[in-house]
C-alpha cells in the first residue's frame, strides 16, 4: 500500500521541473500546472494526500511577493482558513491582482508624470534610461 512518502517521491520530480510562483504568469494557468502534477498521485490512492495536502503542495510553490502564503484569506469573506485548491486559487487570484495590478499602476504614473525637456529625442532618451 502507498503512502504520503511515496506520492510526494511521485511528485519531487515534476515539482522540481515547475519553476516556483512569483508572478511570472497569470494565477490560472499556474494552478493549472500544479493541479496536474498533483493529479499524477491520484492512482496511489493515498487517503493522506487529501485536500489539505494537495493545497500545501501548491502553498509551497509560492516565493517572492507570493510567500509567505497566510494561513487564512485576507481578501474572502469571513477571511477562511487556505486549505483547498480552490481557496487557494481565490487567494492567488486575488494576490496577483493586488501586486501586479498595483505594480503596473505605479509604473504608468510615474511614465505619465515624467517631464520631458523639449531638447529630449527618443534616441537621447532610450540612452539616459539604460544608464
Amino acid at each position: 500500500m502507498a503512502t504520503i512518502q511515496d506520492v510526494m517521491h511521485t511528485l519531487a520530480p515534476l515539482l522540481a521541473q515547475l519553476p516556483n510562483y512569483d508572478g511570472q504568469e497569470p494565477p490560472d494557468v499556474y494552478y493549472q500546472k500544479l493541479r496536474n502534477i498533483n493529479e499524477m498521485a491520484r492512482p496511489l490512492a493515498v487517503a493522506a494526500f487529501n485536500a489539505t495536502a494537495r493545497c500545501q503542495v501548491m502553498i509551497n510553490k509560492m516565493i517572492g511577493r507570493f510567500a509567505p502564503v497566510p494561513a487564512n484569506d485576507p481578501y474572502a469573506a469571513g477571511n477562511p482558513a487556505i486549505n483547498t485548491k480552490p481557496l487557494f486559487l481565490n487567494w492567488l487570484r486575488e494576490k496577483y491582482r493586488e501586486v501586479m495590478v498595483g505594480t503596473n499602476r505605479s509604473a504608468i504614473f510615474a511614465l505619465v508624470n515624467e517631464k520631458f525637456l523639449e531638447t529630449v529625442t527618443p534616441d537621447s532618451y532610450e540612452n539616459e534610461s539604460n544608464h
